[in-house]
């Protein structure tokens, strides 16, 4: 090898075109190495986001959004004695199939499913707890919202509420499919002990009483959500038939 290179074999490697190599091959000789690198480079984009909204996004995401669900699930299964990891989505496959974890948590079963845990997964423990029920939103700047005629207000209610219903039923039918797909599979699915469900229930009140002292939004919150489990406790007991 002499170290050269013709430059349909350039082309190849690179997945360019031999237009485009022949100008890159012109910018090298005029520039050396850096005449490779793009123009704008070093150049703020048009289309940044402004400093002081970058700032405030970063602020809401280390303050207020912090705690979310998951975070709650984190600080509860520590309080009951277990060592927790935080991995996006992405990465618990792996880590469970190279036993950097011993279990994992992350939806309900037909997404469970779509990530292929039952191929590195021998048990599937259920119900899932890292959430009371499933929440979907829409967010849309106040000042587009007010701009909006009240029909069309409505037209976008009701497409989300739409939305929000149709997803919940799909997967209740796609979770059915999943549970038979996993026995299919081999994996052991277990119900978890009504007694380790109602520790960590108690684990979560302390959690959620803390909080609320400290803050008083999440008190506001808390104490809204425990009014309605109140009454839906009452609902439940008189409105579920017990046929089965």
């Amino acid at each position: 090898m002499d170290g050269k290179m013709v430059i349909g074999e350039a082309a190849r490697i690179l997945k360019r075109s031999l237009r485009s190599v022949y100008r890159m091959l012109a910018k090298v000789r005029e520039k050396g190495p850096e005449g490779v690198l793009h123009g704008n480079r070093t150049k703020v984009s048009s289309r940044r986001v402004p400093e002081a909204t970058r700032k405030k996004v970063i602020q809401l995401a280390l303050g207020k959004y912090r705690d979310i669900n998951d975070t709650h699930l984190c600080e509860i299964l520590s309080e009951a004695g277990a060592s927790v990891m935080m991995l996006p989505a992405g990465e618990i496959y792996e880590a469970i199939q190279r036993r950097v974890l011993d279990a994992g948590e992350f939806s309900i079963p037909s997404m469970d499913k779509d990530l292929a845990f039952y191929e590195i997964a021998e048990y599937l423990l259920v119900p899932g707890l890292h959430q009371p029920s499933t929440i979907f939103d829409i967010t849309i700047n106040k000042k587009s919202w007010d701009n909006l005629s009240p029909d069309l207000q409505q037209i976008v209610a009701v497409a989300a509420q739409t939305v929000t219903l149709r997803t919940l039923t799909r997967c209740i039918n796609a979770d059915i499919q999943a549970l038979e797909f996993f026995r299919q599979k081999g994996v052991k699915i277990e119900y978890l002990s009504p007694e380790i469900q109602k520790n960590l229930a108690r684990v979560a009140y302390n959690l959620m009483e803390k909080k609320a002292a400290a803050d008083p939004f999440f008190a506001k919150v808390w104490n809204s959500q425990k009014e309605f489990r109140k009454g839906y406790k009452q609902y439940k007991e008189l409105m579920t038939p017990q046929y089965e």
